[in-house]
């Protein structure tokens, strides 16, 4: 239901931005001369929020999909899961510790 609330977002600050853009004057009825610059800077930071949150989940899934697959794959009994470390940031330091888990759990259900 979230996911509904945003993308509804999303579309009325994209429809009132195309509106602005193609046709300002159809909102003089409704808005003063001297507001009009004000919703307009409000719809173009709304627009500039939206586009950023969607680049930085792009981002997020593609820099950490393949972790979430392997930790998947742990989970579901696969322990033979490896995922190659990346750089040397936070995705290489989250890859190991997958990778170290899924070695402890080979070696306790070895041992068991």
């Amino acid at each position: 239901m979230a996911r509904l609330y945003g993308i509804l977002a999303v579309g009325a600050v994209v429809g009132i931005g195309i509106l602005l853009l193609f046709a300002p004057e159809s909102l003089a009825p409704w808005v003063d001369l001297g507001v009009r610059p004000v919703i307009t800077a409000l719809v173009a930071a709304g627009l500039g929020v939206v586009l950023t949150s969607i680049l930085v989940r792009a981002h997020q899934a593609y820099r950490f999909g393949r972790l979430v697959k392997a930790a998947e794959r742990i989970a579901a009994g696969d322990y033979t899961a490896y995922v190659a470390p990346r750089g040397t940031g936070l995705e290489s330091r989250l890859a190991q510790a997958v990778n170290e888990i899924a070695a402890a759990l080979v070696d306790t259900h070895d041992r068991a």
